[in-house]
């Protein structure tokens, strides 16, 4: 079960803000590689400002490959990458609900 999860949080706004935290406690303890590092910061950037913007799917997609680069690079430890890879998939869930029940027209 992810963090995010475990805290119970109703904003989305919280969730995308307990990922990066939880992604930057990971960098700053160095179980995560600078050019990894890189990409899943511009990945989740820019999810947050497509969510922001409404561009749901949009925002979905760039968690997906969040989800991707942690995957397939080998400069991750095995618990940033477990838990990361929880986190992102707990706000993919939640963003995807957002798409189902509160579609506005914005990102079909």
């Amino acid at each position: 079960m992810s963090q995010i999860e475990l805290l119970g949080f109703n904003d989305l706004q919280e969730k995308f803000d307990q990922v990066e935290s939880v992604f930057k406690s990971y960098v700053e303890s160095g179980e995560i590689g600078e050019v990894l590092k890189k990409q899943l910061d511009v990945n989740l950037s820019q999810s947050l400002e497509q969510y922001q913007k409404g561009y749901h799917k949009q925002s979905v997609k760039k968690l997906g490959d969040f989800s991707k680069d942690i995957k397939k690079n080998g400069s991750i430890s095995e618990k940033a990458k477990e838990q990361l890879n929880a986190d992102i998939h707990t706000l993919i869930e939640a963003v995807t609900k957002v798409i189902n029940g509160h579609n506005s027209g914005i990102g079909k």
